[in-house]
């Protein structure tokens, strides 16, 4: 699969089609007990516990190793501040704000992997 990326203009997004208004009309319909979550993986102790989670110390790209991959992205964004992708394959599961300095940034992966385990989940009613 290739690895498509694209920046979003939030301040002038595209016009959306009728059939993209209409997904996105079902998708808010839906109740939270009726979506699949099936297909994202657990995450326990053990694996913030890994090395695997973990970015390489030179944060190049992390070859896949088996059918999933999980890494840690530090980039730069446009206004010079460092953010975190965590990425599972090539798909951004989720990034933080941004961070003053890439070391703040590094730190910030260390909190998230210390902590993640514990964490509970909330939800909106």
């Amino acid at each position: 699969m290739a690895l498509i990326r694209t920046t979003l203009d939030l301040v002038d997004p595209p016009e959306l089609s009728p059939e993209e208004r209409d997904e996105l009309k079902r998708l808010d319909a839906m109740r939270d007990e009726d979506i699949d979550f099936g297909d994202i993986p657990e995450f326990d102790a053990s694996f913030w516990a890994s090395d695997d989670a973990a970015p390489p110390a030179d944060n190049s790209p992390r070859p896949q190793s088996g059918p999933a991959s999980y890494t840690f992205e530090v980039y730069e964004d446009r206004s010079g501040e460092y953010r975190v992708r965590f990425m599972f394959n090539s798909e951004v599961v989720f990034s933080t704000t941004s961070y003053r300095t890439k070391s703040d940034a590094h730190r910030g992966i260390e909190t998230i992997k210390r902590h993640m385990a514990e964490a509970g989940t909330i939800g909106i009613d």
